[in-house]
């Protein structure tokens, strides 16, 4: 009788459990794909110029949703610029960006006013045409693509490698949000 009873008791909770995803399955659909992540951790150069050399770390990545089109996280990042290309550097500055992984559309999100601007990004473009540009692809792949990337020919390339769209020039003029939620919605 207690067996039965023991047989009885595993069944249901068998049938319970297919009947209900897992946690590690609900853990699963809310976190980004493997294909995009970012590289926490890491001091990473961008690219030098005139005023100096520009670093970052990116010190926090919060996972906000996803849409058929990418991955929207919010990033905390410190960031320093140093006069000497070995690295020497001044007081930080700690600021948050939203970064939108996709392939077809994106950007860098960043509060402008009372809103929000969402700098679209180019990511195939080998001259991307300012040193800023060039510095903001680096900080997405390495936000995005776990990728640490010295200039705009290996972002270029790693993008091909990964199948990313080529945008229409109208398609990266910036776009003004109120949230960057919106980013899901495009």
């Amino acid at each position: 009788m207690r067996r039965a009873a023991s047989t009885a008791a595993i069944a249901a909770l068998l049938a319970l459990a297919a009947a209900s995803p897992s946690a590690a399955q609900d853990e699963a659909r809310e976190r980004p794909s493997p294909e995009f992540r970012p590289r926490v951790g890491r001091l990473i150069e961008g690219r030098c110029e005139r005023q100096g050399c520009p670093w970052f770390s990116i010190e926090k990545a919060d996972y906000i949703g996803a849409s058929e089109k990418g991955w929207l996280m919010r990033i905390d990042a410190r960031w320093w610029r140093s006069d000497d290309p070995k690295g020497k550097r001044g007081a930080p500055d700690d600021r948050s960006v939203h970064v939108f992984c996709s392939k077809s559309e994106p950007a860098l999100i960043e509060r402008a006013g009372d809103g929000f601007e969402a700098k679209m990004l180019a990511p195939l473009e080998r001259e991307p045409g300012s040193v800023e540009a060039e510095n903001a692809l680096i900080f997405y792949m390495a936000a995005c693509h776990f990728a640490v990337m010295a200039d705009a020919r290996e972002v270029s390339s790693l993008a091909r490698k990964l199948s990313y769209a080529t945008p229409a020039k109208t398609a990266l003029a910036p776009r003004a949000l109120k949230e960057p939620s919106e980013a899901l919605r495009w």
